[in-house]
Parts: structure tokens; sequence; C-alpha cells
């Protein structure tokens, strides 16, 4: 399961209106790289984001190349494990489906609503992947539901806009095993250029996230923070934030982001919470006309 959700976290959930990166013609720059630049702090075990490789056709993108980076954090160093190799996706366009072909193994359509959103991820339960449902009001995500096969059971979000920015995340569990959450975003007063975030609870740590490209509207804003809690029937069982700093081109696009990262654990051993965690890491971007 592991393997399934961090392969979907790159690419099995595209959702956007003709606003977005993907399918905006009026775009001047369009995102054609992101990867790891520097890695500040390592305090243990982490995935640290994506590596994408994009191409486009008439606006569109037509493919992508990704992969996770996982890493060992040994005594402030690390060392990088190639767990996963690289996958590759190709996105084709009809009317009313888009037809996702997953590193040559997996082909599927995702039917399209009348303003070019997902409304759904068919499941496939031959091989236990996730089911998904879409809703959108204004032109914005505002509820996702996750089905898991072969448990069987929905992970429900609701998705809060206001001023065309994302604000918060509610998530429900109904399984017993995983815990429910909250996600708070704050923003700066930079211009979220080339949907840079496309906006959403996956986008947290990996930035651009090819899954919400046809989701509605991204938001318009660059984000500064984002706080989540986890909580189960006995109260909070942890936190994480993250906090984003940029550097920009002459453009106002994003040349780096260094996201950080706190975590702190609830350890229902002993009744106590872990110290904070941080792992900070550094992204480069390129960008084509």
């Amino acid at each position: 399961m592991k393997k399934l959700l961090l392969l979907s976290a790159l690419f099995i959930f595209s959702c956007s209106s003709d606003d977005n990166n993907g399918t905006n013609p009026s775009l001047e720059k369009r995102i054609s790289q992101m990867g790891i630049h520097d890695i500040q702090i390592c305090s243990h075990y982490s995935v640290f984001g994506d590596s994408l490789k994009i191409t486009y056709d008439n606006n569109k993108i037509s493919s992508a190349l990704g992969r996770r980076y996982e890493f060992d954090c040994y005594s402030n160093d690390w060392t990088y494990e190639n767990n996963y190799d690289w996958d590759e996706v190709n996105f084709e366009y009809t009317e009313n489906y888009i037809i996702v072909d997953i590193s040559n193994y997996n082909v599927m359509e995702w039917p399209l609503d009348n303003d070019g959103n997902i409304t759904s991820i068919p499941q496939r339960q031959s091989d236990g992947s996730m089911g998904w449902d879409f809703e959108y009001s204004n032109g914005h995500l505002t509820k996702t539901t996750l089905n898991i096969y072969p448990n069987d059971y929905d992970s429900i979000s609701t998705l809060s806009w206001d001023n065309d920015n994302l604000t918060s995340i509610e998530c429900v569990n109904q399984s017993p095993y995983q815990d429910n959450y909250t996600i708070i975003f704050q923003y700066t007063d930079h211009l979220n250029k080339s949907e840079l975030f496309l906006g959403g609870e996956y986008s947290l740590e990996n930035a651009y996230d090819l899954r919400f490209l046809h989701c509605g509207t991204s938001s318009k804003n660059l984000p500064s923070e984002a706080f989540v809690q986890f909580y189960n029937q006995n109260g909070l069982t942890g936190s994480n934030k993250f906090e984003y700093q940029y550097i920009f081109d002459i453009e106002g696009y994003v040349r780096f982001l260094t996201i950080i990262k706190t975590d702190i654990y609830y350890n229902d051993w002993d009744d106590t919470y872990s110290e904070p965690e941080e792992n900070i890491w550094t992204l480069e971007f390129e960008y084509t006309n």
C-alpha cells in the first residue's frame, strides 16, 4: 500500500479548469522541470518531494517523468536510496475523457464534466487501486471521496475557499485504523504564477502536483504556511507544520522553494508527545515558454 500511495502522489490524480497550468494558453511560462537542489536538515528517514520533467503539446501536458526522493539520515548527513525508479505518464485529451497511460502498464479513462474537470477516477479492484470522486463549486474543488479496496472504506475531504485561496481541508476517515486530520493554510501576497502550488492536501511536500491539473482552479496566491493536525477518537495524535520560503526570478516566477517541515508525534505507549523533528529542503524549478 505504501508504494501505491507514493505512486498516486505523483500521478494517479490529475484534476483543472482552463485556468490551470496544463491547459491555459495565456500562461507565459510553464514548469518544465523541478527537483531537489539542496537538503539543509535531514532529521530522520524522509520523503523529500518530487523530481519531475514535463513536456507539453498545444499548451497541454503531454507527458511527465517523475520520481520520489527518499533519504535515510545519519548524524546530520544523508544518503540517497533509489527505491523508486522513474515513472512515465502520458496524457491524451478527448472531449469527454482524459486517457492516462502510466508507465505503459496501466491505462485509464478519467471522465470530464462540462467545465473540463475530472469527476472520478475508476477503482481497479484487481490490484487494490484507489477510486476517487470529486465535487466542485464556483470552479473550485470542494470535496473528494476516496475509496480503498479491499477494505472498502471511504476517506472524505471537504475543502474550503476564500478569495480564491484554499483556506482549510477537513478529512474524515471511516477506517478505524486511519486518523482524521485538518489542514489550515496561510498565504503570501505573491501570485501563484504557473500554478506552482495546485492547491490541496496532497501538494504540501511536493509543491507541483500533477493530480490536481484538472480539478478546478488552483489557489491565487503562494502559501506561506500549512498546519496539519491528526486526531482520532482519543484526541490529537500528531501535527505537521510546513513553512514555505521563495526566491523569484526577475519575472516573478519561483526559482527556488525552501520547505521547512516540523513533525510532532504522539507516543501512545507512554502518553507523551515527541520532541519536534525538523526537515528542511530546497526545490529548484525550470520553465519553458
